[in-house]
């Protein structure tokens, strides 16, 4: 792990070797890093990648931006269902120049972003806004627009967790319960581990609301997105609770991309796909450095 500084914050890097097309990951809404598992990220070195990974700014090892204040949440969702404009300190056009931001402290001029969820959206941008960077992008479990996720996995990612370390991991214990696959739970224990990780690296909840208000904020991307040329992959999980398979396939459409749906994944990423996943992402990213 590293801290390269992009602007004027740092964000936090992980990076494994490879010779080929490099590959960037980005995750989603107040998600360390961490939760691109680490045998899923040496799957793609292994299949000859340069495999970079961060933190979005506001979680992790990169910069807080305590001095923008902390958006009410509920507030926040109330004024984009009544279509008011919503406040946000920061866009998810800048955090897709943040990634750009670590191309270039990294001496990479083009790469094949990779974004989960929030971390889909903010690699649209990156197609819109930086094409000339993005020799591809995978959409995994993202849309593009807000979207309206299912009651209870709302509820569930709202959830303030309890006091102390103790809470905070019950609480991601029972997120990833609601909103990650039925059919291949992740054992618990695993799920505490991560969790534990995280803890360790100190969480964000206010990072978590300027993230939330940065999706709100933000205007549907799919005229862009249609008008973009960057090829695309989407991927989603039939079983998605939080951005349901629909958006999926909206996104695809748009970016007249090829869409994998698998059966056994919801809002995470079970190992039972990874296989195949780590197949398809280098398959793109591979034919998409070609170009």
């Amino acid at each position: 792990m590293t801290q390269i500084q992009v602007g004027d914050i740092e964000i936090g890097v992980d990076e494994l070797p490879g010779d080929g097309p490099p590959i960037v990951l980005v995750m989603g809404l107040g998600a360390q890093m961490l939760l691109w598992p680490e045998p899923f990220c040496a799957a793609l070195a292994e299949a000859g990648h340069r495999v970079i990974r961060y933190d979005n700014r506001d979680v992790g090892l990169s910069t807080r931006l305590h001095h923008l204040g902390v958006p009410s949440v509920p507030t926040t969702y109330v004024r984009r269902r009544l279509r008011l404009p919503v406040r946000s300190g920061y866009s998810l056009a800048d955090m897709a120049a943040d990634g750009v931001g670590v191309l270039d402290a990294l001496g990479i001029e083009r790469a094949c972003f990779v974004g989960a969820s929030m971390g889909g959206m903010i690699v649209q941008r990156v197609a819109i806004h930086h094409p000339e960077r993005t020799a591809g992008i995978v959409s995994i479990m993202s849309s593009p627009s807000a979207p309206k996720p299912h009651t209870n996995a709302l509820l569930a990612l709202l959830k303030k967790p309890g006091p102390g370390r103790e809470g905070y991991l019950e609480n991601f214990v029972h997120t990833f319960r609601v909103i990650g696959s039925q059919t291949h739970p992740a054992p618990e224990d695993e799920l505490r581990a991560l969790a534990a990780a995280c803890w360790e690296r100190d969480p964000s909840p206010d990072g978590f609301a300027r993230h939330l208000a940065a999706i709100l904020a933000e205007p549907s991307r799919a005229d862009a997105l249609a008008a973009s040329d960057v090829p695309g992959l989407v991927v989603h999980g039939a079983q998605d609770p939080l951005i349901p398979l629909s958006y999926g396939i909206e996104t695809a459409k748009l970016l007249r991309a090829r869409l994998e749906v698998y059966a056994e994944m919801a809002h995470d990423l079970p190992p039972v796909i990874w296989d195949d996943l780590v197949r398809s992402i280098s398959r793109h990213a591979t034919s998409a450095a070609a170009r």
